[in-house]
């Protein structure tokens, strides 16, 4: 949803004052990921995770053990090291 005109530079007036009371303040803020991000993330780990699934269990079915390690690690290396990251990445915002 778009903002209108005064509701941006009302907007854009109150991130100009919050930058000159409080920097740290400020940075803190300007470093949280969006919303939208994270949606694009988590959307990723879960593709990633059911396309594992598949590759996993059509390793299964050949009796293939490339792809049955392969699916291991799309099912759950991939994801568990996508959250490591976005966690290590968060304690590393929150201790600047």
């Amino acid at each position: 949803m778009a903002l209108r005109d005064e509701e941006q530079r009302t907007l854009t007036e109150i991130e100009r004052h919050l930058v000159e009371e409080d920097p740290k303040l400020a940075n803190q803020f300007a470093g949280h990921s969006s919303t939208r991000s994270l949606m694009i993330v988590t959307t990723g780990v879960v593709v990633t995770f059911a396309a594992g699934i598949a590759v996993l269990i059509t390793g299964i079915q050949l009796a293939s053990p490339l792809l049955v390690l392969v699916g291991v690690i799309f099912t759950m290396a991939f994801p568990a090291l996508t959250g490591w990251a976005l966690s290590s990445r968060r304690r590393g915002r929150s201790s600047k």
